[in-house]
């Protein structure tokens, strides 16, 4: 078998490389190990309740990528304005942080000594910011960054702050300074700052609409589901065949490949194997998994939130998503649900416990919160997503270098998505970047996309 273009993933990524190969007349293949496409952008269905494989959203970041999506989705695209939220010791602030928040919930004690430790930390001149803890207590004070961002990291990547580089610090926290403070001190009380603004777009019918609408613009009969890769056959600078399922071939030394799968596994699937040097750098690329617990409510509502993050260690999850806050038709008349993310690593207890396990622990620390009353959860669900969040660990600048070093040497292979180049890249940039890297084939051009620099846009944290 023999195409111009086979795609090795089925999420949003791949299958807008599929759209957009179809558009310019390019025959293509969709190779999806799983049994439904999407990735971990999809739309779950529990009964009449709709929830998605994370907290997504889509952003009006690029207007040609906006206009496109709403096309495929017509009225179905509808604009959102719902806020996110801390719960840190039952009360609710703001996300992003803003002082005048954050000092009103800390007591007047705590407070002092949280301005005190922001003006110390930002008028020290020591510049040096190694890790993201050093980098957090550098901008923010230590009391802060102790209470808001390492704890919550901590629980979020499973790894000492020390050890996870400054890139996951995020754009989203820049803002807290004491100019900010006193900026917000001239304000009147009742003005809503206008980064709280959760204004974003989203489908009627869950995040997962943006994938089927992807699918249905791809050629038909170009996705093929059940599809595994289980080895990539290279000579001479290309890939010239891929294994799936350990049986079948399909012969790519005339063709173009673009891959969404982990580094680690592109490198491990490769036949002849690469140096020694390569493997180690793409096994220290590691992910983070998540077990999603999502529960179902008899009540109309939990908040007004898109999406609350839990910074203490005493609760399980790191964040919750209310879908019904997205979109009505996420839920029946006078339900709600909530989606609670448990990160974990493969081999932690939490991945691999009984479903009613997790979900009686994560109801249990719920209710602690105050959120959701007893006796008004009537079902949970579980989901586990693996590979969620690429961990970006101190020294992951150099590995993601050294093995991307060693595949752009293939002249036919394109990396792209979330996980297949280890970036926080969000929807509107997974189908830009499709967009760009079939213009590059259709042209003839070989020369694969550089690397990102890895980055964050999230609590140190979340959310796409």
């Amino acid at each position: 078998m023999t195409t111009p273009l086979v795609i090795l993933g089925g999420g949003v990524a791949g299958l807008a490389a599929g759209m957009f190969a179809r558009r310019h007349h390019m025959p293509a293949c969709i190779l999806e190990a799983g049994d439904r496409i999407g990735g971990n952008a999809r739309t779950l269905t529990h009964g009449a309740f709709r929830f998605d494989t994370g907290a997504h959203r889509f952003h009006d970041r690029y207007p040609e990528i906006t206009a496109e999506v709403r096309n495929l989705l017509g009225d179905d695209l509808t604009e959102v304005d719902a806020p996110s939220q801390i719960c840190w010791r039952g009360r609710m602030l703001d996300f992003p942080l803003t002082p005048i928040n954050a000092y009103k919930a800390l007591g007047l004690r705590t407070s002092l000594s949280a301005v005190f430790d922001l003006a110390a930390a930002q008028c020290s001149r020591v510049p040096v910011e190694s890790s993201f803890e050093s980098m957090a207590i550098r901008r923010y004070g230590r009391t802060l960054a102790e209470l808001f961002l390492l704890g919550y990291s901590r629980k979020l990547w499973g790894i000492p702050c020390d050890r996870l580089s400054p890139a996951v610090a995020g754009r989203r926290l820049q803002g807290l300074s004491l100019r900010m403070l006193l900026r917000e001190l001239r304000k009147h009380r009742g003005d809503r700052p206008v980064h709280l603004e959760g204004r974003f777009l989203y489908p009627k019918d869950g995040i997962g609409a943006i994938a089927s609408r992807l699918a249905d613009a791809c050629e038909p009969g170009a996705i093929r589901t059940g599809t595994r890769v289980t080895r990539l056959v290279h000579q001479g600078g290309r890939i010239v065949h891929i294994e799936i399922n350990d049986r079948d071939t399909i012969d790519t030394s005339g063709a173009r490949v673009i891959c969404t799968l982990p580094p680690a596994l592109i490198v491990r699937l490769l036949s002849p194997a690469p140096p020694d040097a390569v493997v180690e750098a793409a096994r220290g690329l590691r992910f983070r998994h998540v077990v999603l617990v999502t529960v179902f409510v008899d009540a109309p509502s939990v908040s007004s939130n898109a999406t609350i993050y839990f910074p203490e260690s005493e609760y399980v999850f790191t964040r919750a998503s209310e879908p019904k806050n997205r979109s009505a038709a996420m839920a029946p008349p006078g339900h709600t649900s909530l989606s609670l993310e448990v990160p974990c690593w493969s081999d932690d207890e939490v991945w691999t416990a009984p479903d009613a396990l997790i979900a009686a622990r994560c109801v249990a620390d719920l209710r602690r919160t105050g959120l959701v009353g007893a006796g008004t959860i009537v079902d949970t669900c579980v989901h586990r997503l693996a590979s969620a969040y690429p961990v970006l660990e101190a020294g992951t600048e150099a590995r993601l270098g050294h093995v991307s070093a060693f595949l752009s040497g293939f002249d036919n292979l394109y990396t792209t998505g979330r996980v297949g180049r280890f970036s926080y890249v969000h929807l509107h940039d997974l189908i830009h970047e499709a967009r760009i890297l079939i213009d590059l084939a259709r042209r003839d051009v070989l020369q694969p996309l550089p690397y990102p620099t890895p980055r964050s846009d999230r609590l140190s944290v979340s959310v796409s």
